[in-house]
């Protein structure tokens, strides 16, 4: 069952609060600064022999820090021990978990279904009491930016619709085929923005401003190459030492990328450096990748280099 709580912005410290009293508990953010936020909070507030028992997902971490995160989770589950996760939308689609609790940020209609789809999952609650059993909690956070074009349009219109339907005394609920539809009119049909400034800008000849403003799928982000475990940080060091990537470096780095986003990369510049100048070849210093949450885009000057 979704619960939809949408008449206040809750803060981090208070989620965490709520987080701390499941056993099974997973939480999906919008962005990954507030999955980095709010794992913290809920490590601050966590009593130290329970901390085994979080875990940070986000594309800051390398394809095998994930991995390895994945794996660790299930195995919480096989032995049904307490297992709280706070994510990026990364664990939405394509990932075989089971919660008994979730909160999602607010966000577009099928994305809040697909996290419903990682509550009770395999219906193991909903056996016990004979009736649809996980929670699902979608929540306004205290920092409510939203990531831009139609994921923000999708969201206003989520909004909207589980306002109207909390007024009506009902709400909204995946097995509603009916909902679905209406949200699909709603942001497709009349009155939907469908890129109509793009056209315009087309129309005027303003190739280099659409160039710059619309992207279908943005492959703008750097790679910057991570000391996650013992043998990314030799392979590091050997990149490094001979200045260049060879097909074997490649092969064997692949796994330990992390992308940052061009916004992200000022930022991050204290805790990069590039293997030769000009080679656009970028790896992380050792004390900026986390254990818990990956690439730290930001670090104290002093820290040295792997």
């Amino acid at each position: 069952m979704i619960e939809w709580e949408l008449d206040r912005p809750i803060r981090w410290a208070e989620l965490a609060r709520r987080i701390l009293t499941e056993q099974s508990v997973l939480c999906v953010v919008n962005f990954r600064d507030h999955a980095g936020t709010l794992f913290d909070e809920v490590w601050d507030q966590c009593e130290p022999t329970e901390r085994d028992s979080l875990f940070h997902l986000s594309t800051r971490m390398c394809a095998r820090h994930r991995l390895d995160t994945f794996a660790a989770i299930r195995a919480r589950m096989e032995q049904h021990l307490p297992c709280r996760v706070v994510s990026t939308q990364l664990v939405e689609a394509g990932v075989d978990l089971d919660f008994d609790v979730g909160f999602r940020a607010l966000g577009p209609l099928d994305s809040v279904f697909q996290v419903a789809g990682r509550v009770d999952r395999n219906g193991r609650l909903t056996a016990a009491a004979g009736q649809a059993a996980g929670r699902l909690v979608v929540f306004r956070p205290e920092d409510e930016g939203m990531p831009p074009s139609e994921y923000s349009e999708a969201t206003s219109r989520t909004s909207t619709m589980a306002k109207e339907a909390l007024n009506r005394g009902t709400s909204i609920q995946p097995e509603s085929l009916e909902t679905m539809e209406h949200y699909w009119n709603r942001f497709y049909g009349e009155g939907a923005e469908q890129g109509e400034k793009f056209q315009d800008y087309r129309r005027e000849w303003k190739f280099a401003t659409l160039a710059k403003e619309f992207e279908m799928i943005s492959t703008r982000t750097l790679d910057v190459y991570v000391p996650y475990d013992a043998e990314s940080c030799r392979d590091i060091k050997r990149l490094l030492g001979i200045g260049e990537m060879t097909l074997e470096l490649r092969r064997r780095l692949q796994r330990y990328v992390v992308g940052v986003q061009p916004n992200e990369f000022q930022r991050a510049r204290r805790v990069l450096e590039e293997v030769r100048p000009d080679t656009g070849i970028w790896v992380a210093f050792e004390a900026a990748y986390d254990s818990n949450k990956g690439l730290k885009v930001a670090l104290d000057a002093s820290q040295t280099m792997i």
